[in-house]
């Protein structure tokens, strides 16, 4: 049985192999955060020591109009907020000012949880703002941004402050180029890549969708939802890239950009599928399997 659903997987694998010439995109998700805590100053850099296309970030908006660069709706899980505020762990990040939340460990967290990769240094970690991660990188050269805007509809107009940031600090207008956009923004809300493409037309659009919704949706009306925010791509599980899918979403134009893996075996897959992009947490491992050179 096992040797049978392998020639089955590669017989389906087969069926689907590119005819696309282009690199897959590299996506460091919330930076290298395989070795270094999400999200973190210590994770975006070690990312930009490796040629990848992408850094990955949230963003989200606290309570005094700050844009932060963090995960999750609450911040009991990977911060030490109880230390500070014990009985405020799953209240909304929107429900903190920036001087609250810029007290917070935010590497503490990965010190405990992977000891093998735990450093001292990680402990000193804290939530960056958007601008601060701005401020490091070079909107001309280097990897370009795709951000996700987290939790929109509990972020009232994000896109507009989010354009008006990166608009302060260099990467929009985009310039014209044959490569890779420099900017791509995604979200799990239609409604939010439709305030993008009203206030920033020319910044592509990615529509991020779980495996459920891609199952009730189908093919065709994946298609349609991706098309009603004219989306340059949908991001997607793996275990949404069916061979029909990927075709079916090629066919109309789609990109699609899987997220998040982390293996060489589901490198191996995707990449047999003709997916355009992976997300990543450790980006070293998927250069190493695409066999690129380091910086």
């Amino acid at each position: 049985m096992m040797q049978l659903g392998g020639l089955m997987l590669m017989a389906t694998l087969s069926m689907a192999c590119s005819t696309q010439n282009n690199p897959m995109v590299v996506t460091a998700h919330r930076g290298a955060s395989g070795i270094a805590p999400e999200s973190s100053v210590f994770a975006y850099e070690e990312a930009l020591k490796l040629p990848v296309d992408y850094l990955e970030g949230d963003v989200q908006r606290t309570q005094d109009g700050h844009l932060v660069i963090f995960h999750d709706a609450s911040l009991g899980a990977d911060t030490d907020v109880e230390l500070f505020f014990p009985h405020r762990r799953n209240q909304p990040i929107e429900t903190f000012t920036w001087a609250e939340l810029s007290q917070l460990s935010s590497g503490k967290w990965f010190n405990i949880t992977y000891k093998d990769k735990a450093q001292k240094r990680f402990d000193q970690a804290r939530i960056l703002r958007l601008e601060d991660l701005l401020e490091k990188l070079d909107p001309n050269t280097g990897p370009g941004l795709y951000l996700e805007t987290k939790r929109a509809h509990a972020h009232p107009n994000i896109e507009i402050e989010l354009v008006a940031l990166l608009k302060q600090y260099g990467w929009l207008p985009m310039a014209k180029t044959s490569g890779p956009p420099r900017v791509l923004v995604q979200s799990f809300e239609p409604e939010s890549l439709e305030r993008f493409r009203v206030i920033a037309p020319d910044v592509p659009r990615v529509l991020l969708v779980v495996p459920m919704k891609v199952a009730s949706l189908g093919r065709a009306g994946l298609i349609s939802h991706a098309q009603a925010v004219d989306a340059y791509g949908v991001g997607v599980h793996s275990l949404s890239c069916t061979p029909w899918n990927v075709s079916a979403w090629h066919e109309a134009g789609l990109k699609i950009h899987v997220y998040t893996l982390n293996s060489s075996w589901q490198f191996y897959v995707v990449e047999k599928l003709g997916v355009d992009g992976i997300f990543t947490d450790h980006p070293q491992r998927l250069l190493e399997f695409l066999e690129r050179e380091s910086l």
